[in-house]
C-alpha cells in the first residue's frame, strides 16, 4: 500500500500531467482552428497581410496567454522549493485563469464600441477584445499571486488550494462565468456575450458540480478544500471538452453524417477526463 504522503505527492504530479496535456490539446487546436486557416488567407489575392497576422496573433494569444501567464506567476508565487509544488501551483492558477479569461471576454463583448463599428475597424476591434481578457485575468492573478506569497512567508510548503483566497476566487470566477452569464444570455439574448449561453449549459455545469462533490464528498480533508478539489475537476471537464472538441471533429465537414458521431465522442472522451481525475483524487484522498 502507497503511503498517504505518496498519494498525495502522486495526485500533485496526476494534476500537472493533466494540465499539461490539457494545454497541450488547446496548442493543437489553435494550430488547426487559427494559425492554418489564417496562413491559408495569406495566400489570398488581394489580401491585406497585415491585418490577418494581426487577426491570427490577437486570437492565438487571447486563448493561450492568460494561462501561460498565471503558470508563470503560479509557479513564481511559490516558496517551497519543491519544483513539483511549483508546477501544481501553477496549473490550479492556470485553471483560474481559464475561467477568468472566459468570464472577461464575454463581459467585453457585452460593452458597446460605436467607434470601432463597420468593417474598417473590425481587426482593431478583434484585438482589443483578446487584449482586454488578458490585461485583466493578468492583474486580476498578479494581485492573488501576491498576495499568496505573503502568506506563505511562514509556511513555504503551503500548497495554493489551502489558501482560502484562492478557493472563494475559483468558486465565483465558476459561478459567474459558468452560470450567471449564461442565463443572464438567456433571459436577455440582446446582451451580446462573446459565447452562447443557455440554461441547459448552466445546468450542467450545476449537475457536473454536484457530481463532482457527491464523488469526492467522503475525502479526509476540509469541506472548502474538497469543493476546491471538485471545482478544478470541474474545470478539467471544460477544458477537455473545449481542447478535445476542437481537434476530434476537425477533419469532418460539419453537414457530414459523421461530424455529430465524432462530436459525441469527443464529448465522451472529456467525460473521461473528467472521471479519470475524480478516480484519482478519491484514491489520493481516501480515508
Amino acid at each position: 500500500m502507497l503511503g498517504s504522503k505518496t498519494k498525495k505527492n502522486a495526485h500533485k504530479k496526476f494534476v500537472v500531467s493533466y494540465g499539461y496535456g490539457l494545454f497541450g490539446l488547446i496548442v493543437v487546436g489553435i494550430i488547426i482552428g487559427v494559425v492554418i486557416p489564417f496562413s491559408v488567407l495569406l495566400f489570398s489575392p488581394g489580401i491585406r497581410y497585415m491585418n490577418v497576422t494581426v487577426s491570427m496573433v490577437a486570437l492565438a494569444a487571447g486563448a493561450l496567454v492568460p494561462m501561460m501567464l498565471a503558470y508563470a506567476v503560479g509557479d513564481g508565487a511559490t516558496r517551497a522549493k519543491n519544483k513539483q509544488l511549483h508546477h501544481y501551483n501553477g496549473v490550479l492558477f492556470g485553471a483560474l485563469a481559464y475561467w477568468l479569461a472566459l468570464g472577461f471576454s464575454a463581459l467585453g463583448s457585452a460593452v458597446p464600441l460605436p467607434m470601432l463599428d463597420g468593417y474598417e475597424h473590425g481587426v482593431s476591434r478583434l484585438v482589443i477584445m483578446n487584449v482586454w481578457p488578458i490585461l485583466a485575468t493578468s492583474i486580476t492573478i498578479g494581485l492573488l499571486a501576491w498576495y499568496f506569497h505573503r502568506s506563505t512567508s511562514r509556511f513555504r510548503k503551503k500548497e495554493l488550494l489551502q489558501y482560502g483566497v484562492y478557493r472563494s476566487a475559483l468558486f465565483i470566477a465558476i459561478i459567474l462565468t459558468g452560470i450567471v452569464l449564461p442565463v443572464i444570455q438567456a433571459l436577455w439574448p440582446s446582451v451580446q456575450l462573446s459565447y452562447p449561453g443557455s440554461f441547459v449549459s448552466a445546468g450542467a455545469l450545476v449537475l457536473a458540480l454536484a457530481i463532482s462533490y457527491a464523488s469526492l464528498r467522503n475525502l479526509k480533508r476540509p469541506t472548502a478544500e474538497k469543493l476546491a478539489l471538485s471545482l478544478i475537476g470541474l474545470t478539467f471537464l471544460n477544458v477537455a471538452m473545449l481542447a478535445i472538441g476542437q481537434v476530434f471533429p476537425y477533419p469532418v465537414d460539419a453537414s457530414s453524417w459523421l461530424y455529430p458521431v465524432l462530436s459525441a465522442t469527443a464529448t465522451l472522451l472529456a467525460i473521461a477526463v473528467w472521471v479519470a481525475y475524480l478516480v484519482a483524487t478519491r484514491r489520493a484522498f481516501a480515508k
